[in-house]
């Protein structure tokens, strides 16, 4: 009886010296979000362990506890989704990410604590993370625009889409948003960052013909951002434009197409779609002098390029 019990405080010792060898913690890549925006928590499983930890697709080792600040816990929507499996030799870090925006219920304004706990067969042990904070806030209406999809079937009412373009302010920074939901604003497709947006600039948003969503905004002292988003929330198209002698500026078509006329288009891999290596412009042309100047150019030189 005594070896037992004494084969049992080894066991459990060892347990607590692997356990202690396991840490666990939680980030964010941002400190606020709007609701319904993708929510990445990072897991970081660091392993000192001196076992290789072997972890499944299935996220059954892997828990996540959300309550606010105030002390309510957060309601579960869904599961976590099964990933990659993961396995971590000693002396390294793995990472699982989970977004928890379908998991849990973070429609409220206000500000949450995260805690992970991952369970570990090969140690026979629990690990719980300290805990991780994130708010989240509200956005500031700056346009708003009910449409119909077309499609469909014939006499039946078209499937609505409701555009909103959102406007935050966390650490003093101002951000554009999108918000793309269903006419009575109970579903929501998609929520997300359309770039930084300077205090002075007033974003021009317009919709074309096949209910797609065209936004051009100022993101820098000469700089401006254009993107165009289906009705479901995927980035079709995403332009830099610089500004020359005149201002880039969104313009309708006589057949409902849209199109940004004006400034100098900078492309980049920051485009969407990106373009080839040898489109890679480095700056604009020069702006023209006034009409009437002396020397005037008849045409604007073409730009420089990479080699």
């Amino acid at each position: 009886m005594k070896l037992l019990f004494r084969g049992w405080c080894l066991l459990s010792l060892l347990a607590c010296a692997a356990r202690a060898q396991v840490n666990v913690e939680v980030a964010f890549d941002q400190d606020a979000y709007l609701p319904h925006e993708q929510c990445l928590a990072e897991i970081r499983i660091t392993n000192f362990s001196g076992r290789t930890l072997r972890l499944s697709a299935e996220a059954d080792w892997l828990d996540l506890a959300v309550e606010s600040t105030d002390g309510y816990i957060v309601a579960k929507l869904a599961n976590i989704p099964p990933a990659e499996p993961l396995e971590i030799p000693t002396a390294a870090r793995g990472k699982r990410y989970v977004d928890l925006a379908p998991c849990f219920n973070l429609s409220q304004r206000g500000r949450y604590r995260v805690v992970a706990t991952v369970r570990l067969p090969e140690i026979n042990a629990e690990v719980t993370s300290p805990p991780a904070y994130l708010t989240i806030m509200g956005g500031v209406p700056m346009w708003e625009q009910l449409v119909g999809v077309p499609g469909g079937l014939t006499g039946q009412a078209p499937e609505m889409r409701r555009y909103a373009l959102l406007q935050t302010n966390d650490r003093k920074r101002l951000a554009l948003y999108v918000r793309i939901s269903d006419e009575a604003d109970q579903r929501v497709y998609r929520v997300f960052a359309l770039g930084h947006l300077l205090s002075f600039g007033r974003p021009e948003a317009q919709v074309d013909r096949q209910a797609r969503l065209h936004v051009l905004f100022q993101s820098g002292s000469r700089q401006f951002t254009y993107y165009c988003i289906s009705p479901g929330g995927e980035v079709l198209t995403r332009h830099l434009y610089q500004i020359t002698h005149v201002r880039p500026r969104l313009r309708p078509g006589e057949e409902g197409e849209v199109k940004v006329v004006g400034g100098f288009r900078l492309k980049t891999s920051y485009d969407i779609p990106p373009p080839a290596p040898e489109e890679f412009l480095r700056e604009p042309p020069p702006a023209p002098p006034a009409e009437g100047t002396p020397g005037a150019p008849p045409t604007i030189p073409a730009p420089s390029r990479e080699k």
